[in-house]
C-alpha cells in the first residue's frame, strides 16, 4: 500500500513541476540557460585540448591551417570561459 501511495506522490510532484515550468516560462528558461553554459563550461576544457591536439598533428604533417587553429584554441577556450564566467558568477 505505502508503495503505491509513494507512486502517486511521485507522480503528482512531476505534474506540478510540469505546471509550474508552464506557469513561470521564465524562470524555466533561465534555469536551463543556466545549466546549458555551466555544462558548456564544464566540458569546454576537453574539447578545445582534443581540437587543439589534432590541429597541432595535422600541422606537423603539412596542414598549414593547423597552425593557425592549434594557436587559436586556446584563445578559444579562454574567451569562452571569461564570458560565461561572467554571465554565471562561477
Amino acid at each position: 500500500m505505502e508503495e503505491k501511495i509513494d507512486k502517486l506522490i511521485s507522480i503528482m510532484d512531476k505534474l506540478t513541476d510540469i505546471g509550474d515550468n508552464l506557469l513561470h516560462p521564465i524562470e524555466f528558461l533561465q534555469e536551463i540557460g543556466y545549466k546549458l553554459l555551466v555544462a558548456i563550461q564544464d566540458y569546454s576544457f576537453n574539447i578545445c585540448l582534443v581540437t587543439g591536439f589534432i590541429a597541432l598533428i595535422l600541422y606537423v604533417f603539412g596542414y598549414d591551417k593547423g597552425k593557425r587553429w592549434a594557436f587559436v584554441i586556446p584563445c578559444i577556450y579562454l574567451i569562452l570561459n571569461i564570458v560565461i564566467g561572467a554571465i554565471t558568477g562561477v
